[in-house]
């Protein structure tokens, strides 16, 4: 998509329950909209099912729906600058039940490591059923990922945490609702809101918590 401040590229339904996608999309370029969209019941093995890719800009996601299965690789994930992702549901990313018989994570958002991810705002989205994080910034403790803004998201019934951030910096996770977070088997918990490798500058305020078995965890 390359798009303009000007005349922006716009992806997306004429009807008003959304257009229905069968298959993952990978998106990169600046100055683009993609707005309600839905993508069910995806199965690819391979990757997120719906993926920014690097270098992108001035992009945004909104009022899409996007539900996986038991197979699926990861919900979305991002890479560039000047994103916003808003009012989306994010669902049921490699769900398995009971509890335990699934070890390998995948979160509805992830954000990567690099540098030049920065200026990402995470608005108002719903983010569920998730066999890891509702969402996940960074991965490594190098992660420089940076000015990245989580607010108002409802997240529930995840595996992991609602919002857990891996290194980076200048992180704000700002009046956010968790409850029924419960542990995979994995080597995290059921918290609410947390990080872990040294993130700096790392707000966490206003947010609210229950039915968890944490708060908010710094490891």
């Amino acid at each position: 998509c390359n798009g303009t401040e000007s005349a922006p590229v716009f992806i997306r339904s004429y009807t008003n329950d959304g257009t229905n996608f069968t298959g993952r999309m990978d998106v990169s370029g600046s100055y683009y909209f993609i707005d309600n969209i839905n993508w069910n019941n995806m199965t690819d093995s391979t990757a997120s099912l719906f993926r920014i890719a690097a270098g992108s800009s001035y992009s945004c996601l909104r009022n899409c729906e996007i539900a996986g299965t038991t197979s699926n690789n990861g919900g979305t994930f991002i890479n560039g600058n000047n994103i916003v992702f808003e009012n989306n549901v994010i669902r049921n990313t490699r769900w398995v039940d009971p509890i335990g018989t699934e070890a390998t994570e995948r979160h509805g958002i992830k954000v990567g490591d690099s540098a030049s991810n920065n200026n990402i705002w995470i608005l108002n989205n719903q983010l569920s059923r998730n066999n890891g994080d509702g969402v996940q910034l960074g991965t490594l403790a190098t992660g420089e990922h940076n000015f990245i803004y989580v607010a108002g998201n409802t997240c529930f019934d995840n595996r992991q945490s609602a919002v857990w951030t891996k290194g980076g910096r200048d992180i704000f996770v700002v009046q956010n609702t968790n409850y029924n977070s419960s542990a995979d088997d994995s080597s995290s918990n059921g918290h609410g809101f947390g990080g872990q490798y040294g993130t700096e500058r790392h707000w966490i305020m206003f947010n609210k918590c229950y039915d968890s078995e944490g708060g908010v965890r710094i490891a």
